[in-house]
């Protein structure tokens, strides 16, 4: 087989993508996201497929370059973040790892010490951000971004629209950071720096130019 043959053979990774994308393309169930406002801009119609493997190929259909915010993909990473700063003991500390099942913006906290059940609901994430080293909000934010960059393989920003609109939404989040940082000195300062940093945690989307 020369090149050129070789060049034209489409894998049968992107084969299957492409067919998955049309297959489900036409679906229009469900409907966007309202819980932040600025998420109900989205358009419904955007649709992409993308998957990487382990030796470093990308195979992707449809609107895979849109770009979106990435919302709680950021909590694993935010949680590794704090097991790489804190340590495991200080971190199993101050957030449990057990399942709730209940709703990512339940205040599912440990009776008696005002843990949250695991790093994946939101108020785990809130102390997860809180738990990531930095002299100051703008020191952890900087070095959440960082982190976020390197994993996307590309420098990311704030989405300014979206934190600020979950910024305005953002009451409960606020709640749950009060009622997870109430046994630390002056808690309701410390509480709106976490949450303000989770909300900027969940919007980073666009690329530097």
């Amino acid at each position: 087989m020369d090149s050129n043959s070789a060049n034209s053979v489409v894998s049968p990774i992107q084969s299957y993508l492409e067919y998955l994308h049309k297959k489900y393309a036409p679906l229009n169930e469900g409907v966007v996201a309202s819980y932040i406002p600025e998420l109900t801009r989205a358009n419904p119609e955007w649709f992409g497929i993308c998957l990487a493997t382990t030796d470093g190929r990308v195979y992707e259909v449809g609107d895979t370059r849109q770009l979106f915010t990435i919302q709680s993909v950021s909590k694993p990473m935010t949680y590794g973040m704090a097991l790489e700063d804190q340590g495991r003991e200080q971190v199993l500390a101050k957030i449990g790892v057990e399942p709730t099942g209940d709703a990512f913006n339940s205040i599912s906290l440990t009776p008696g010490t005002g843990a949250p059940k695991n790093p994946m609901i939101n108020a785990g994430a809130i102390a997860a951000a809180s738990l990531v080293a930095g002299a100051t909000p703008a020191e952890r934010l900087e070095r959440l971004l960082d982190t976020y960059s390197r994993h996307a393989g590309r420098r990311l920003t704030l989405d300014e629209a979206v934190y600020h609109s979950r910024a305005r939404a953002g009451h409960r989040n606020r709640l749950l950071a009060i009622c997870s940082v109430t046994s630390r000195s002056s808690a309701t300062t410390r509480s709106r720096h976490y949450s303000s940093i989770f909300s900027s945690a969940l919007s980073p989307s666009r690329a530097e130019t």
